[in-house]
């Protein structure tokens, strides 16, 4: 069961979304809410530099005392990012959120996807919203924070495009490894007592796949979500041919890159 919801927030549309859904999670779980701000440690760090010795060819890295104008800048630029993160907090204060328990709020400082993970207990989940920084730029590349989450987190990870209003109808992906089974066990643990809908997909042709959806590949596992209108779909982190831990499945990759629906990835 989800004891702790983790919701980061950037300032985009697509994490305030997560906030909400965070809300009506906890809502129909119980579970606390802690929402982040992250101050990124690598944009307001003060900048080193690497020069090689006089003996050999050996590289060392050297800080260099900036002038007192690039000082200046750094440490506005880290009041500004600050003030940001505190005008985000004041944003999903005003909205309202039928949690059990007012929703805990915090700005600090770090590497994002390291603070997230190092905040995510064994009943956490962590909400992130899709793009952040990169939605400007392609559909084909998540930020890279989401990036980062997903591959080395412990913890379910909920990746959010659109907002969720309800949940009612499920999709989950039945690849037939060990990957579906924790899905399952996710589905039962944190949705049984909501009277949820749930279809499943699988490309598996046994007998035990009656019930499911027949697909081809994940384009037609897309298209099928995409067409059904479903409020979240569930997918394993690995497939059966993981390689290593930092591997995505390759459904779990469609799924997240490129659907609309929001995606929840079981470790």
């Amino acid at each position: 069961m989800i004891k702790e919801i983790i919701v980061g927030i950037d300032g985009s549309e697509e994490s305030l979304h997560a906030y909400k859904f965070a809300c009506l999670l906890s809502k129909n779980t119980g579970a606390s809410i802690h929402v982040l701000y992250i101050v990124d440690q690598r944009r307001t760090e003060l900048p080193y530099m690497y020069s090689t010795t006089f003996f050999d060819l050996s590289y060392e890295k050297i800080y260099i005392p900036p002038d007192q104008e690039l000082l200046s800048f750094y440490k506005k630029l880290r009041r500004d990012m600050v003030q940001f993160g505190k005008n985000c907090l004041k944003t999903i204060k005003d909205i309202d959120c039928p949690s059990l328990s007012p929703p805990e709020t915090e700005i600090t400082e770090g590497i994002p996807f390291e603070i997230l993970i190092d905040k995510a207990g064994d009943e956490s989940m962590i909400l992130l919203g899709q793009y952040g920084e990169n939605k400007n730029f392609h559909k084909n590349i998540l930020g890279s924070t989401v990036e980062e989450v997903i591959r080395k987190s412990d913890a379910p990870v909920m990746v959010c495009s659109h907002p969720v209003t309800k949940i009612k109808r499920i999709a989950c992906f039945d690849d037939g490894s060990s990957s579906y089974e924790r899905v399952k066990k996710f589905i039962d643990t944190n949705f049984s007592e909501n009277s949820v809908d749930i279809t499943r997909y699988t490309q598996r042709s046994d007998a035990d796949t009656e019930d499911a959806v027949r697909i081809k590949n994940e384009a037609e596992l897309l298209e099928a979500v995409e067409k059904e209108k479903f409020d979240i779909v569930l997918i394993g982190a690995h497939g059966k041919h993981k390689v290593t831990e930092y591997l995505l499945g390759s459904h779990a990759v469609h799924l997240v890159r490129k659907s609309s629906c929001p995606v929840i990835i079981v470790k």
